[in-house]
């Protein structure tokens, strides 16, 4: 899945990070803000169940950084309550599976305004 996407984004001209586990999303997530004034990512696309960190914590620890990109959170389990504890976390919106790559470009369309990049 993780695969996909990446190319699908890279089709759509994103630059794309991956991290394997939630543990190596946070981390990349850290290290990549630790910049003062400083974007390094325009979005966050993870699935809620990872090994390490759900997605769920993975968002939960975001406030801590210096900026916030918005989250798009996947998951297999299909119950309005994790939507919610995901939008109640601030995820920007929640997409079940199967993906549809179709809905992903749909919610990356809704996205706000771009978010300031670090300089390269």
């Amino acid at each position: 899945m993780r695969d996909l996407l990446a190319v699908e984004l890279r089709r759509q001209g994103y630059d794309v990070v991956e991290a394997s586990d939630g543990v190596e999303l946070l981390s990349t997530i850290q290290s990549a803000g630790s910049a003062p004034d400083c974007a390094p990512f325009d979005v966050i696309v993870s699935d809620i169940n990872m090994p390490g960190l759900t997605g769920l914590d993975v968002l939960s620890a975001l406030p801590s950084a210096r900026w916030q990109p918005p989250v798009i959170l996947i998951t297999g389990y299909c119950n309005q309550a994790t939507h919610t504890e995901a939008l109640k976390r601030g995820a920007f919106a929640t997409l079940e599976k199967p993906l549809s790559l179709t809905d992903l470009r749909a919610v990356l369309r809704r996205l706000p305004g771009p978010i300031r990049r670090c300089p390269s």
